[in-house]
């Protein structure tokens, strides 16, 4: 009902994660962009933001293109520090976000042991080979439209690169990402849903397995519900819930 009394013309720019939030603000609102955040920051306090370096920040018209407020709020963000760009088509940036996505969510969720490291990077590594497999059948491009990126299939070449971005490593500092920060916060709603989630679902629609992914979206609601904090899981405990889905 508050909706009504909003303008409908006012410029909304989606930056979260995920790539449902454009299409369910475009059925409100007439000027929809979509925004990337292509780093981490960490704010476990208000007023406070951690992060290695600027970053990129990607601005697009939504679904595809680009106009004048686009220009100018990239010209802006630049004018005050931060590397930003223009997409061309932002929801294939969007989903080449969901790949990194996918892969940082799993660091959050284990528990620090002597053979965590190397099975932690081998599930991350399948994961990633899911959700490019997935949108491969389904037709959908992943790619950064302004080549600044790696390609899915180069993340995969150069996954330590891929992995060690996507848990916010640089510059001798360790982040924390969003899905670590919501764990610790002990939030309820946790935004994995809508790139993990969304990955499974559309592994359902054509006919690909999703074990990999399905494992860690269980282990991050079963954090969330039971308020356990990050980092609560044995890996091996990852390992046979793969392998249940699997069967």
């Amino acid at each position: 009902n508050d909706l009504k009394f909003i303008n409908k013309n006012i410029p909304i720019i989606c930056w979260q994660n995920g790539i449902e939030n454009e299409a369910i603000v475009s059925k409100v609102f007439k000027r929809v962009y979509g925004g990337i955040v292509r780093f981490t920051g960490t704010m476990m306090t208000p007023g406070r933001v951690e992060f290695a370096g600027s970053g990129k920040l990607i601005v697009g018209l939504y679904p595809k293109g680009k106009d004048t407020l686009v220009s100018t709020i990239v010209n802006d963000l630049n004018s005050i520090g931060f590397t930003s760009l223009i997409s061309d088509n932002i929801m294939q940036d969007k989903w080449l976000k969901v790949l990194v996505n996918l892969i940082s969510c799993i660091k959050p969720i284990t528990k620090k042991t002597e053979d965590e490291p190397g099975k932690r990077i081998e599930i991350c590594r399948n994961v990633l080979k899911e959700g490019i497999q997935v949108l491969k059948k389904a037709g959908i491009t992943a790619a950064s439209t302004n080549k600044t990126e790696d390609s899915p299939e180069n993340m995969l070449k150069n996954f330590s690169k891929a992995l060690s971005l996507a848990d916010g490593e640089g510059q001798g500092m360790q982040l924390k990402n969003s899905t670590w920060q919501s764990l610790a916060k002990k939030k309820k709603n946790i935004e994995n849903d809508f790139y993990t989630g969304t990955i499974i679902n559309l592994g359902k629609k054509s006919n690909i397995p999703t074990p990999y992914n399905k494992a860690i979206l269980y282990f991050l609601h079963k954090i969330a519900d039971n308020k356990l904090g990050p980092e609560s899981i044995e890996i091996n405990k990852i390992i046979d819930k793969i392998q249940e889905y699997r069967e």
